[in-house]
């Protein structure tokens, strides 16, 4: 089991924390494996750090650090630290056999995979327009079952291919506009 404990580095705070392990512990019959255990210190002072060190056994992790695949980091993240996410998309690609595949197909691939993968990092970390149009190689897919699409292979302009099924696309998400969604409701709830 894994999970990811925030905690100031107060000594009564690494001491209550540490009596809810063993609490859970007991309760469960799960011990907390120290070996496998990573400290990522946040503006902690060297006093800090080493009183979380000695309070829980452990590696220290400096940011920036990976927690569900995503990169996460105290500042502004560069390109090789997202460089993953693009590979993990272009990876998929090449092992779909899309020639088996009609467009309708690819539609649903491009739906339930290519498109969540990018969500699912955009909900923590600020995407790049440089990842997007990377990542964009959905359109390529969905008219040619490729990576690579010139023009005259696109049947659809894409932000009408990105228009909802009852407007008359395929309700593909625009990746472009999400991230802008994204990034106003990240902006209205740091005022809040």
């Amino acid at each position: 089991m894994t999970f990811n404990v925030v905690v100031k580095p107060a000594k009564q705070d690494l001491i209550l924390l540490h009596a809810i392990l063993e609490l859970f512990g007991r309760a469960s019959g799960l011990k907390t494996n120290g070996n496998k255990c990573l400290l990522s210190p946040i503006q902690c002072n060297l006093e800090e750090t080493v009183s979380l060190v000695s309070s829980f056994p452990g590696k220290l992790d400096p940011f920036p650090i990976k927690y569900l695949g995503i990169p996460l980091s105290i500042t502004k993240l560069r390109k090789v630290h997202l460089q993953p996410l693009v590979d993990k998309i272009g990876n998929c690609l090449p092992t779909w056999k899309s020639n088996l595949l009609n467009k309708a197909g690819r539609a649903v691939l491009i739906k339930s995979k290519l498109s969540a993968i990018p969500i699912h990092t955009a909900m923590a970390v600020e995407i790049s327009p440089w990842i997007i149009k990377c990542i964009d190689k959905r359109r390529s897919f969905l008219w040619s079952g490729s990576a690579d699409a010139r023009g005259g292979s696109c049947a659809l302009a894409w932000p009408k291919v990105c228009r909802p099924p009852e407007l008359g696309g395929l309700g593909i998400i625009d990746l472009q506009i999400f991230w802008v969604c994204v990034a106003n409701a990240m902006d209205v709830a740091r005022e809040n």
